[in-house]
């Protein structure tokens, strides 16, 4: 069974030449987890140094293929923010 799964990633911004990227994790408990499926959604924030702060959603899903491979779907949305104004959403 699946007890945690990372990936990177990029995602490209609504403004021309932006792009976010990071990596993120998903760690037991899943919402859905058997043998041979599982699911996770969740949400965390970021913030950084320059006063700028974001709020990511992801899911993820995945089913297994062989004994050992998975395959599956990630998405995230990233809104952006400077103070409580939305600057961005990637």
């Amino acid at each position: 069974m699946v007890e945690r799964f990372g990936i990177s990633w990029r995602a490209p911004c609504r403004r021309p030449g932006f792009r976010y990227t990071h990596a993120t994790q998903f760690l037991t408990p899943y919402d859905l987890l058997t043998h041979d499926r599982f699911v996770d959604a969740d949400s965390y924030r970021e913030r950084f140094d320059n006063g700028i702060r974001a709020i990511l959603h992801a899911r993820v899903a995945g089913n297994r293929v062989s004994e050992r491979r998975w395959r599956g779907i990630f998405r995230i949305r990233v809104r952006v923010f400077s103070g409580s104004r939305e600057v961005d959403r990637c």
